[in-house]
């Protein structure tokens, strides 16, 4: 073999097997969520944690927004600036609990309309910040029951 021929041959290899590896890293991260059908949820909401059950016509409208947002969300590489505006406990019908930490505004003006969510105690943290037509359902679900909101910092 000729020695061009064999540079090339080492540069492809160097460049697919790099390439190859960043995408078995990646992958996991830019699979879409699997939302299990929801079941019961509670939403914990302000400063003071009220917690409250949600109805069955607003767990089925929190279980079509979920189906509806399966893809886009990323790791959670930063810390977050606060624990939240309000949780979601979910129960789905099959599977594991799971929480859904929402910003709504209240707190920290960078983190409007973003979700965390953590799929299982065990899994990591997944993050996504939606645009404010997209978070609506969401943002309807925690403006529903009064709370004391803070002021802004």
């Amino acid at each position: 073999m000729r020695k061009e021929t064999l540079l090339v041959v080492a540069f492809l290899a160097i460049v697919l097997g790099t390439s190859g590896l960043i995408w078995v890293f990646a992958l996991p991260d830019l699979r879409p969520m699997n939302f299990q059908h929801v079941a019961s949820a509670t939403l914990t909401t302000g400063p003071e944690r009220q917690q409250r059950v949600l109805s069955a016509d607003e767990v089925t409208a929190l279980d079509q927004w979920l189906h509806a947002h399966k893809h886009g969300w990323g790791p959670l590489t930063t810390k977050t600036p606060s624990t939240g505006d309000a949780i979601l406990h979910i129960v789905p019908q099959q599977g594991e609990a799971y929480t859904i930490t929402l910003w709504t505004g209240v707190s920290s003006a960078d983190w409007n309309d973003t979700a965390v969510v953590q799929s299982s105690p065990t899994a990591p943290f997944r993050l996504h910040a939606f645009e404010d037509e997209d978070f609506d359902v969401m943002r309807r679900l925690v403006q529903q029951q009064p709370y004391r909101r803070s002021l802004a910092p």
